[in-house]
C-alpha cells in the first residue's frame, strides 16, 4: 500500500442536496476541501484533518479550505467528495471508509476483525489515488465477537 503524494484539489466539488447538513467549526490547523476531519483532542470545538492515528470518530468532510483559526464548513450528513489515500488500491462502492495515514484521506476499511472509525460508505469506485463520493455516516464499526 503506497500513500498518495499530495492531497487533490477538491475546491468547488460540492454536491448540493436537500438531505445534507453542513456545520461551521474553527480549524485548529490548515484544512483542505475534501479532507475528513475530526475534533482536536485538546479543544473539542476545533477540527483537524483526521489520520489513522486519531482515535476518534470523524466529524465529517470539509467542503471548503481554511487556515488555522479560520472558520470552516464541514458536511456532517449527506454526500461529499473524498480522496483515496492509497495510490494503488481502488475502493469499491459500499465499502466503509476509514481514515488513512495521509491527513484527511481515506481507505476502505471497517470490515476486518479490528474496531474501525468510519466517515461513511463509498458510493463510487474510487481508483487508487483518485477521488469519489462518500455517503457520510460517521461511526464506529466494532470487531466481531469471538
Amino acid at each position: 500500500m503506497a500513500a498518495i503524494s499530495a492531497f487533490p484539489d477538491l475546491k468547488g466539488k460540492v454536491i448540493q442536496g436537500v438531505y445534507a447538513d453542513d456545520l461551521t467549526f474553527t480549524a485548529k490547523s490548515a484544512v483542505l476541501a475534501g479532507q475528513v476531519v475530526t475534533f482536536d483532542g485538546t479543544d473539542k470545538e476545533q477540527v483537524i484533518p483526521t489520520t489513522a492515528t486519531n482515535a476518534t470518530v470523524p466529524v465529517g468532510v470539509a467542503i471548503s479550505d481554511a487556515g488555522a483559526g479560520e472558520f470552516i464548513t464541514v458536511r456532517v450528513t449527506g454526500i461529499a467528495y473524498v480522496a483515496n489515500g492509497d495510490a494503488s488500491t481502488a475502493i469499491d462502492p459500499g465499502a466503509g471508509l476509514t481514515p488513512y495515514t495521509y491527513a484527511g484521506a481515506v481507505i476502505a476499511g471497517g470490515t476486518g476483525s479490528a474496531t474501525a472509525y468510519i466517515v461513511g460508505y463509498a458510493i463510487d469506485t474510487i481508483v487508487g489515488g483518485g477521488t469519489g463520493r462518500v455517503r457520510i455516516a460517521p461511526g464506529i464499526v466494532t470487531k466481531a465477537a469471538t
